[in-house]
């Protein structure tokens, strides 16, 4: 296992070759969604996120995780007196949206922090804004691309995706694949993703035969798997969004594919078993967070209470692990605002690299000034139509 935390590091440095920087268009963006009342009187948190087309689902996964937190937060009295109130925008995974969104969050909803976007594009595409304007961001993606840019206010509320990449070669190494094709959505962070792994191969016996990509939101993917069953493949990785992995998955054993599916964390949520159905089966994933099927699965108390409030909020479980990144980005928000001098941008920014925050993916630790505070990874299997850890998965073999 040291070996591959090694290589997650060594990953997680490749990509500081990404470009660093975005836009600073300052349109006034369209179909925003204002959930929250503004008051002079409140701490006004921005969030900017994906609440319509294919990542729809995800994205409000975050809102609903932001929102809870929110809530409970006004419930025990707010932060230093006052309420929280959160203003939202529908970035629709969109670079350009995304712009327009964080724009107007800054320039005239003058928010005191945001909670960014579960897209990684869309923080890139933002960064240069709040660093400008000095407010702290407090994002959602997970992967690496934005951490390896130096950025004084932007930092991670989850896991790096870096440990996940890692955590999917370690899956493959195990279950003895030789011979890989791969499945690529055209995302920031679905290229990425594969930009990490794909070298890192060279040190395994796994040759990557066959690469092919897909546009972000099809339904139809033939003239690839076509491609890829006819490659003679012991392994698949998809690369991109919850639906369209279930989508694949069936489309793959429809059309004779017998080997195992890998992928990154978007392979967990319920969404894909019920896509997929039983072609989800024997498909392998790494993530940091995994929401079981019941609330007494819970994998610890922190959890437990929040999975509680969740349900009982929205009258069911999370589908989405973006929930837990929302909630956790919140209230790690909250403690911020509490132990700072005051909210300019340098103060919040030292209290948050002092923080002391336990949430549902563990303890957070910013002090290295990175932008991640939060390192975790576990792998996972879908069996008989459920999660399970890994190595539950090779004991029944």
């Amino acid at each position: 296992m040291k070996k591959w935390l090694s290589l997650a590091l060594a990953l997680s440095l490749a990509l500081s070759l990404t470009a660093c920087g975005g836009s600073s268009n300052s349109e006034t963006p369209s179909g925003s969604d204002n959930t929250a009342a503004e008051s002079s009187d409140s701490i006004k948190i921005g969030l900017y996120t994906p609440l319509t087309g294919s990542s729809a689902l995800v994205g409000t996964q975050e809102q609903n995780g932001v929102n809870l937190a929110a809530k409970q937060i006004n419930a025990n009295g707010g932060i230093n007196g006052k309420q929280v109130s959160v203003i939202a925008y529908d970035d629709q995974l969109n670079a350009e949206q995304a712009v327009k969104a964080v724009t107007r969050l800054i320039e005239t909803d003058k928010v005191d922090a945001i909670v960014g976007s579960m897209s990684s594009g869309n923080i890139m595409a933002t960064a240069d804004m709040v660093e400008e304007a000095e407010i702290l961001e407090i994002g959602a993606g997970t992967s690496p691309s934005w951490t390896n840019c130096g950025y004084q206010y932007v930092f991670r509320g989850t896991q790096n995706s870096a440990s996940f990449n890692t955590g999917i070669i370690e899956l493959m190494t195990t279950m003895g694949a030789t011979r890989l094709g791969t499945l690529t959505a055209s995302t920031e962070w679905a290229t990425n993703g594969w930009a990490q792994i794909k070298p890192a191969l060279d040190d395994t016996d796994i040759e990557v035969v066959l690469e092919t990509d897909y546009m972000a939101g099809d339904t139809d993917f033939s003239g690839q798997v076509t491609k890829l069953v006819n490659a003679d493949l012991d392994a698949v990785l998809i690369y991109g969004g919850t639906e369209e992995m279930g989508i694949i998955c069936k489309q793959l054993r429809q059309n004779g594919y017998e080997g195992y599916i890998y992928g990154p964390e978007t392979m967990s949520p319920v969404e894909v078993r019920e896509v997929g159905g039983d072609a989800a089966n024997n498909s392998f994933f790494a993530c940091g967070y995994l929401i079981p099927d019941t609330i007494e699965e819970a994998a610890n108390d922190a959890e437990k209470a929040f999975l509680e409030a969740y349900v009982e909020e929205y009258g069911e479980m999370p589908i989405s692990d973006t929930a837990y990144r929302g909630y956790d980005s919140m209230m790690l928000l909250a403690k911020v605002f509490e132990t700072a001098k005051s909210t300019s941008g340098p103060d919040m920014r030292e209290a948050l690299l002092n923080v002391d925050y336990t949430g549902i993916g563990g303890k957070f630790d910013f002090s290295d000034g990175s932008g991640d505070g939060l390192e975790s990874c576990g792998l996972f299997a879908i069996q008989g139509g459920k999660n399970v850890p890994f190595d539950t998965y090779l004991a029944s073999k």
